[in-house]
């Protein structure tokens, strides 16, 4: 994913249908700064929860630059 996308939002949720407001705002900042951008709803993933974990982000929403 993080290859193939430029920017990656990991959120509780999905962009139309956010956990929370802080998952609603850095949707509203990311529609506004950079359409086109790719989404993980991290609670639908273990996997990929644990992974967000063990990198050190404090928490989630995390936004991912790739490139």
């Amino acid at each position: 994913m993080l290859q193939s996308n430029r920017v990656v939002l990991f959120m509780k949720g999905r962009p139309r249908s956010p956990r929370c407001g802080l998952f609603g705002k850095a949707v509203g900042i990311l529609d506004a700064l950079t359409p086109g951008y790719a989404s993980v709803d991290v609670l639908a993933d273990a996997e990929i929860r644990e992974g967000i974990r063990n990198t050190g982000m404090a928490d989630h929403p995390a936004v991912v630059r790739s490139r």
